[in-house]
């Protein structure tokens, strides 16, 4: 955690009464850098995963966005004119906000339920 902070380097450590290693300068520097940003790598890690999901859900071909209730007018514009391939899709359009992603999964969500009942 001490590391983590920007402007403590390996060697600091043990001017905090941490016991470090005598390590090559290259190796020392590495261990700096993964561990700052160990934290930003995680979220990567998680914003991908998150997207990968996101691009699992697939959108009909035919989808008309102006029989999907709550859809902003411009969201609706827009998506009428791309027709993503998945909500995944949908999210990376430009104007295209959180919300109607939300509702382009609660839309989703229902249709398949109806399917199924």
């Amino acid at each position: 955690e001490i590391l983590q902070r920007p402007e403590l380097t390996y060697r600091d450590l043990a001017q905090v009464g941490i016991e470090i290693r005598d390590l090559p300068w290259e190796i020392e520097r590495q261990v700096e850098i993964e561990i700052k940003f160990a934290g930003y790598l995680e979220r990567e890690r998680r914003q991908m995963a998150q997207m990968a999901t996101l691009d699992a859900q697939e959108l009909p071909a035919d989808l008309d966005y102006r029989q999907v209730t709550g859809l902003r007018p411009e969201a609706v514009e827009l998506l009428q004119r791309v027709q993503p391939l998945s909500i995944g899709q949908a999210g990376r359009i430009p104007g295209v906000e959180a919300g109607d992603i939300s509702i382009l999964q609660v839309w989703l969500m229902q249709r398949r339920k109806m399917r199924q009942g």
